[in-house]
């Protein structure tokens, strides 16, 4: 059985892979997801998006008291934010974690490669030549 921590940073399309590949709920895949998720690549892209939203906000974007409600959150795209926080948050930081955390993988940013992501407005000022060579 997977976790509900392990389950917050699965994409929707992993779930919804492992869901038609097996023609069973989003329950049957909390009890086997485990398995199938050797077989499959997890966009890096969503994780990160995952990990930028517990930065800015301290949350978990898709919590839940059960793993089947964190599932179901992803593939839904329900987010939990602390709203009241977005006024104190860059727009170009909100706006790379809400293109990390794009449902469908094609209009996710950093989908047309690793360029699309480094050129993001959030990273100005970022030499990646630097941190290539550091």
């Amino acid at each position: 059985m997977i976790d509900s921590y392990r389950a917050n940073y699965l994409a929707p399309e992993v779930i919804r892979q492992v869901c038609l590949e097996s023609d069973r709920s989003i329950d049957w895949v909390c009890e086997t997801l485990i398995f199938f998720i050797f077989r499959l690549d997890s966009p890096f892209q969503w994780a990160l998006g995952v990990i930028m939203h517990e930065f800015l906000y301290g949350l978990k974007p898709f919590a839940a008291d059960l793993t089947v409600k964190i599932l179901n959150n992803i593939v839904l795209g329900q987010i939990n934010s602390d709203n009241s926080l977005n006024n104190m948050l860059s727009e170009e930081a909100l706006d790379f974690m809400n293109r990390l955390l794009t449902l469908s993988p094609e209009k996710r940013l950093g989908y047309g490669g690793v360029e699309e992501v480094k050129n993001h407005g959030f990273f100005t000022g970022t030499n990646w030549n630097i941190l290539s060579t550091s």
